[in-house]
């Protein structure tokens, strides 16, 4: 959709488009949690201070409309019209993230205040 609204076309046969553009899903989901790690980074000073689960959910709904918003807005895909499956299939795997990001980021701060002399 969005190569289409960009005017692009993306090459290949049938069969090879199709490959690529299947690829093109997976990839916008890393660059999703990348930039929504880049931002908890940036926003490690206010993070911090939450509790670790709330700062979970917080991060896991940041990725959550960071992928579902864009397929939202090209007409990909309408959250209103999901049922609850799959909601929870969505939901579940972006919590994670959230967990594991925080997780991260605190074990990264740990490490700097033991580590103080290293970069």
């Amino acid at each position: 959709q969005l190569a289409g609204r960009l005017g692009c076309r993306i090459p290949g046969d049938d069969a090879e488009r199709d490959r690529r553009l299947q690829g093109l899903g997976p990839l916008a989901g890393t660059a999703a949690g990348v930039g929504v790690g880049v931002v908890a980074g940036f926003a490690w000073p206010v993070l911090r201070r939450l509790p670790a689960s709330l700062g979970a959910m917080l991060l896991g709904g940041m990725a959550m409309a960071a992928s579902a918003g864009p397929m939202a807005a090209l007409g990909v895909s309408d959250p209103r019209e999901w049922s609850t499956r799959d909601w929870v299939r969505d939901i579940v795997p972006h919590l994670v993230y959230g967990g594991v990001s925080m997780r991260t980021l605190r074990r990264l701060e740990a490490g700097r205040r033991d580590d103080g002399d290293r970069c």
